[in-house]
């Protein structure tokens, strides 16, 4: 029998709608549409603040449901435990009760994500290496500048070593030597073969670490772009340029 691949993540005749607490209006976020991530990619869905992407992300995660469609995580359904274990999120913008310690946060979240008590010290310690968070582990997050916030986050959901990471504007909201540490890591998930999908409004996020992107737009995908195809003068700030009429649309 042949052995058939499973893509990474598989999206199919994904929907979500909102109503409008004011008007009562149903509102459309995710507008019916299908993809396909292989494993080892990183993807990107580019698009304005509003679009869709964070709403996608949270679907992916969970914290959103869906209004109809088929979502599989190398081949499970992505609300099935094994899915989830094998799914890290990386929002962007991290929420932390002031008063707890970084460290007391992670034992907290490995707890919950089902990590066998002989194991919770050794993947905590070795998320803090991976995140270069040893310096302020011991430390209050209210104390955290937003960079060192981020890489709290990404620590928590490393502690399951999970093979499909979804990040939202990796850039956003951070220093420079924050993003050069970003990029850094990312690069290294890649070499891992991790498979990542990155959502962002930065062009530059997505110039730096995706394979293929596509546009989102409405709630609505575009067709996919392979960057190892482009080729003078449809350059990706080209693409980004023609479709929005200027580069960086963060609005």
């Amino acid at each position: 029998m042949e052995n058939i691949i499973k893509p990474a993540l598989k999206i199919r005749d994904l929907s979500v709608s909102f109503v409008d607490e004011a008007s009562g209006e149903k509102i459309k976020a995710l507008d019916i549409f299908d993809l396909d991530i292989e494993k080892g990619e990183v993807y990107g869905i580019f698009g304005r603040k509003n679009s869709g992407k964070t709403t996608l992300l949270n679907v992916l995660n969970s914290t959103v449901e869906a209004e109809s469609g088929l979502i599989e995580i190398f081949g499970e359904s992505h609300s099935e435990a094994g899915a989830r274990l094998k799914t890290g999120y990386f929002p962007a913008e991290p929420e932390f009760e002031g008063y707890q310690v970084a460290r007391s946060i992670l034992q907290r979240t490995a707890y919950l994500n089902g990590v066998p008590e002989n194991r919770v010290s050794i993947e905590i310690d070795r998320v803090i290496e991976e995140t270069s968070l040893s310096t302020w582990i011991m430390k209050k997050v209210k104390t955290f500048t937003e960079g060192q916030l981020r890489r709290l986050t990404i620590a928590a959901s490393l502690l399951t070593n999970p093979e499909l990471l979804l990040i939202d504007d990796p850039s956003s909201g951070i220093g420079e030597i924050d993003i050069v540490w970003m990029t850094g890591f990312i690069d290294k998930l890649k070499e891992r073969n991790k498979t990542v999908l990155i959502c962002s409004s930065q062009m530059t996020d997505i110039e730096k670490h995706v394979d293929k992107f596509r546009f989102m737009e409405s709630g609505l995908l575009t067709d996919e772009v392979d960057i190892s195809e482009l080729k003078p003068p449809n350059t990706t700030s080209k693409i980004f340029e023609d479709r929005f009429g200027y580069l960086k649309p963060e609005i």
